[in-house]
């Protein structure tokens, strides 16, 4: 298996590529890390964080994702892990490690088979979770800073979405 998936005629790479790639050249002895942590977790729903930070500590990349907890399939007894998964594959991307798509393959399937079409975030773009995650946490702002971050988020990439998150999330 090449951790290369073709979806739609485009290639994506699964998260165990991009985690690869990543540590063959930032290694766990050079003091690279891939760190995890629950944003939000209630019954229905799972929110992730994942950062990739450098050897002093600083955080390089973060990416989130979050999974909806099911009754069938891999989500009624995996979302945690799915969404894990998810979180750390974009933050990879994040990082250089996501070679032209953001999402990774297993989203973009995952996404393909809820929906029975094709994915609704064009490479690159934030999905609508991650939109309405950031829209959350702009609500909870002051007001009269709720104006600035809603500019922001209406212009920002998946990247630069995920770095709002982040500062928002504190």
């Amino acid at each position: 298996m090449s951790g290369i998936v073709k979806i739609h005629g485009k290639d994506y790479k699964t998260v165990a590529l991009r985690v690869t790639e990543f540590r063959s050249q930032y290694t766990i002895d050079e003091g690279w890390g891939i760190e995890t942590q629950c944003a939000e977790v209630d019954d229905a729903t799972v929110i992730m964080r994942a950062r990739i930070t450098d050897p002093e500590g600083r955080t390089v990349a973060t990416g989130y994702a979050e999974e909806t907890r099911s009754q069938r399939g891999i989500n009624s007894t995996s979302a945690l892990e799915n969404a894990e998964t998810s979180a750390i594959g974009r933050a990879l991307s994040a990082a250089g490690f996501g070679g032209d798509a953001y999402a990774s393959a297993e989203e973009v399937a995952q996404a393909i088979s809820k929906q029975g079409s094709s994915p609704s975030a064009a490479p690159g773009q934030p999905s609508q979770k991650q939109k309405n995650f950031a829209w959350s946490l702009i609500k909870k702002q002051p007001e009269d800073k709720q104006e600035a971050y809603i500019k922001r988020a209406k212009t920002a990439d998946a990247a630069a979405l995920s770095k709002l998150i982040d500062e928002l999330n504190g």
